[in-house]
């Protein structure tokens, strides 16, 4: 399920009423990101933030086709054309209608439609493309290319910023244009920022395997909507869900928001307090950190914490 709005105290509302519901939930603050999303994962459903209907409305609907996908406006008072339907934007009309939702399998191209049979392969190859896109990214940010290496990176952007729209994938193809743009460029300012705008769209498919065929390590999270709505989208670039405390099943770390904590008024003001779950053995047991660190300590966090858990899970 994907859930588009750029507003992080909406996003951080679905997160607090799905709950601890087994159904992976996709975080999108934009609708380049939401649309993206729906191309590479296939969600049964897309919840779009009614004030960006008009914007994103159209472009969102054809991925919500493609895929036979609920298309919702979270909030409003009736769907917009194109819409499926409207949920009223509260915890409680949320977690009723979540609680409804049922996996449903993938529509299969008929076998005398030559286009859709050629769009469905291409589909099928979307992540193997998207995780070479990331890779790639990542390591030209790094530095870590070679001439030859960024030139064959470079083709390969060109060549699905092609094929990509021509298929029915567009935001795909934006995202290729942008490596596209940016290595023909060179290395200079601009074209970094477009690299690393890139690398933070591609992000869960940076690594081995596809983002969804393994179980994501859960964030406990306790704080309000507004805050879990923005670490959710930190945590989703390195493959971590967050789910709203307190959690019912184990969690690599927790997360307090200090200004909610009346217990922490010697760090009032200075951001958050990183919890880490008491199961962990060698794991911090608090790290206050300002709030404008966020997003660059989070991903090596999460990193630390995922591995410690995923190292006691192997030894038990």
């Amino acid at each position: 399920m994907v859930v588009v709005s750029p507003r992080s105290e909406l996003l951080g509302l679905v997160v607090v009423a799905r709950g601890a519901a087994p159904t992976l939930l996709l975080v999108a603050a934009s609708r380049v990101e939401g649309r993206l999303l729906a191309e590479l994962t296939r969600p049964s459903a897309i919840l779009v933030d009614a004030a960006l209907a008009e914007e994103a409305g159209a472009e969102l609907a054809l991925a919500a086709a493609t895929w036979g996908a609920d298309l919702v406006a979270l909030g409003g008072d009736r769907p917009p054309a194109g819409f499926n339907g409207a949920i009223e934007a509260s915890a409680a009309a949320l977690g009723a209608w979540l609680q409804e939702q049922v996996p449903r399998a993938l529509p299969e191209p008929a076998a005398d439609d030559a286009l859709a049979l050629v769009r469905a392969r291409y589909a099928g190859s979307l992540g193997d493309k998207a995780r070479a896109l990331a890779d790639g990214v990542a390591r030209a940010l790094a530095d870590e290319l070679s001439p030859a290496e960024r030139d064959e990176l470079r083709r390969l952007a060109h060549r699905l910023r092609g094929s990509a729209g021509t298929y029915g994938f567009p935001a795909f193809g934006e995202v290729a244009a942008t490596i596209d743009d940016a290595l023909r460029a060179g290395v200079v300012e601009v074209p970094e920022v477009a690299l690393a705008r890139a690398a933070e769209l591609l992000g869960p498919w940076l690594g081995e395997s596809e983002p969804l065929a393994v179980a994501w390590p859960a964030l406990s999270v306790e704080a309000t909507p507004a805050m879990i709505g923005e670490l959710a989208r930190i945590a989703q670039r390195a493959r971590v869900q967050v789910v709203a405390a307190p959690s019912e099943g184990p969690s690599i770390a927790r997360v307090v928001e200090v200004e909610g904590d009346p217990a922490a008024s010697e760090l009032r003001g200075r951001g958050l307090r990183i919890g880490a779950d008491e199961a962990l053995e060698g794991a911090p047991e608090a790290e206050p950190f300002p709030r404008r660190e966020l997003a660059a300590r989070l991903p090596g966090l999460l990193a630390d914490w995922s591995a410690t858990a995923a190292a006691a899970s192997a030894s038990t």
